[in-house]
């Protein structure tokens, strides 16, 4: 069968019989000539995009036999190289590993990812990846012009792992006492992964450390204005600092607790007098509104409020809300009635 690897024994035979068989022969496949197989790159890639010699990388690889006759009897080695144009040859820069392909039947194919790196004389610079399959020439092929692809992208290649580029700034939005900054990592790692981001403020000095975008910086002073640089690091350290943020002011936002307890008294024909429990804030309550029928008649900064002026045995809806030094205030509490007394 052509395809199909043999080996032969051989006996003899006289009056008396057969002898017995004499040792295998050397293995042939029939219909594997030269010119029957053909083998070729049909896909080269990597998604490394930076990296730094004697840094393993992934190569993803796959060989392909386009001829019509299987490979059986030799193997055949597909190596890796980086060239300066996609057109990849032997006479290439070799990368340290390689992989091997032991049988490839007619139209089948072998996809493998290989772990690879450059050598530390490999010059920095941006290379197409490509792989050459049956570098060694173990296996007769009727075209050896073919065996060689180039990937689609490019690497970098760093002579050595350097300090990382430095981050592009996206927008700084203000909280309390805090900002968040948002950025965009730097395309040049250094030849090694990015381990840290640092948002840094101006003024103060303020820091906020984060593996991802964004970083929050706490710390800051309410009221006054900051701007913000990112910088990333990795092993080698820490690289430059990004552009400016845009300016942020942070403001304290939490309103305080709403007032609770609300109780309206009569205290003659023209007035009702008001009293609450006190409301509680992160920074503190500096006083309260008092709203009469929906619309504010006080502002008191204790819990109590005398409401005067009022008519005759008439009733008014009350409710209070409580406000901060920042100007944040509560909802407004559950509404009271409040009748004047009769004369």
């Amino acid at each position: 069968t052509n395809g199909t690897a043999y080996t032969f024994t051989v006996t003899a035979t006289n009056a008396v019989g057969n002898s017995p068989a004499s040792a295998a022969s050397n293995s042939v496949t029939p219909g594997a000539n030269a010119s029957d197989i053909d083998l070729v790159m049909t896909a080269v890639s990597t998604t490394t995009t930076s990296v730094a010699t004697g840094t393993m990388f992934v190569i993803d690889s796959t060989e392909t036999n386009i001829g019509t006759a299987n490979m059986t009897a030799a193997n055949n080695i597909v190596s890796f190289y980086l060239s300066l144009d996609n057109m990849i040859t032997t006479s290439d820069i070799e990368l340290v590993a390689s992989r091997t392909v032991t049988a490839l039947a007619a139209g089948a194919s072998s996809t493998a990812s290989t772990s690879t790196f450059a050598r530390a004389a490999t010059p920095s610079g941006t290379y197409y990846v490509g792989a050459c399959a049956d570098v060694s020439n173990l296996q007769p092929e009727t075209n050896e012009t073919n065996n060689c692809l180039a990937s689609a992208a490019t690497i970098t290649i760093i002579g050595s792992v350097t300090v990382p580029g430095a981050p592009t700034i996206g927008t700084a939005t203000a909280g309390n006492a805090s900002a968040s900054v948002a950025f965009t990592a730097p395309v040049n790692n250094g030849g090694s992964a990015i381990t840290s981001f640092t948002a840094t403020s101006a003024p103060g000095g303020m820091t906020g450390t984060c593996t991802a975008s964004p970083c929050t910086v706490t710390g800051l002073t309410n009221g006054t204005a900051y701007t913000f640089t990112v910088t990333a690091t990795n092993s080698a350290g820490t690289g430059a600092a990004s552009a400016p943020s845009n300016s942020v002011i942070p403001l304290e936002n939490v309103p305080p607790s709403v007032p609770t307890k609300l109780t309206a008294t009569a205290f003659s024909t023209t007035q009702i007098n008001l009293t609450w429990r006190a409301s509680t804030d992160n920074v503190g309550v500096t006083g309260y509104k008092v709203y009469r029928n929906d619309v504010q008649v006080g502002t008191p900064t204790g819990t109590s409020y005398s409401d005067t002026g009022l008519t005759v045995a008439t009733s008014y809806q009350y409710r209070v809300a409580a406000c901060d030094a920042a100007g944040n205030c509560s909802a407004q509490s559950s509404a009271v009635t409040g009748t004047t007394k009769r004369k």
